[in-house]
Parts: C-alpha cells; structure tokens; sequence
C-alpha cells in the first residue's frame, strides 16, 4: 500500500508541474502556420532572435523578416517589423496591411506585433489575438 501512495504523490506532483510550466524561450524556435479564409502565413522563428513571415494572400506571396523578443513574466512575443492581417470592421473578410499599426516605445513608427505563445498537447501554439480563436500551430521544431 506504501509504495502504491508513493507512486500516486509522484504522478500527481507530475501532474501539477507540467501543468504550471512556463514556456521558455528555447522552446519558441521552429516553424508555424495558420490558415484562415483559404489563406496561408507561415513564421519562422529562430534561435538568434530573428524570423521571417510569409503570407499567401489572394493568389500573392509577401514575406518580411525582423527580431523577436520573448517576455515570460509579460507571457508574450514580441516582433519587430511584421505584416498584419486583421479583420476589417466594415468587411466580412480579412484585410491584409503590409505594414503594422501599432508602434514601438519610442514613437518612431517602427512597428511592432505582440502575441501570446500557449502550450497546448504537448506543443506550442502562438495565439494570434485573445479575442479569436486562430492560433500559429508549430509545424516543425
């Protein structure tokens, strides 16, 4: 009966560190894509803190590279220089806009994208807004 307890506390310890896990920033390396509305956009994101995005929008291909930084007490991702693709307010369908809207700390213009990585089976998933349900599924580590 002890060793039965004994092996009990150890899966349920298991269970309760797997679940608190935070993501590191050695895990975020690889290959990501998403498709929605017959569209398709692939990240690439690298171990040296760069990556490239690639976007097939409407038969086009566009593609930008930039840095990513990885701040996990703010659990997100932040990339420089990305392309956006947002749902319009008066369209049924996503836009595409090359550059980003959004700035960085300075004000200068240069745009900047946050997202939020989240594990998910066993894998990493990179939500694309909280407010959505589309998510960057790692493809390849």
């Amino acid at each position: 009966m002890i060793k039965f307890s004994k092996i009990l506390a150890i899966c349920f310890s298991a269970l309760l560190i797997g679940c608190g896990s935070v993501i590191q920033s050695n895990e975020l390396s690889g290959d990501y894509q998403v498709s929605y509305q017959g569209d398709t956009e692939k990240l690439i994101i690298r171990p040296d803190g760069t990556y490239e995005q690639t976007l097939l929008f409407k038969g086009k291909i566009y593609s930008t590279t930039g840095t990513w930084t990885y701040y996990p007490d703010k659990k997100n991702i932040r990339f420089t220089n990305p392309m956006e693709f947002a749902r319009s307010i008066n369209a049924r369908d996503y836009q595409f806009r090359k550059e980003s809207t959004t700035y960085d700390d300075t004000g200068q213009g240069r745009g900047f994208w946050q997202v939020r990585p989240v594990r998910e089976d066993e894998s990493i998933s990179i939500k694309l807004h909280d407010d959505t349900s589309l998510r960057f599924k790692k493809i390849k580590n």
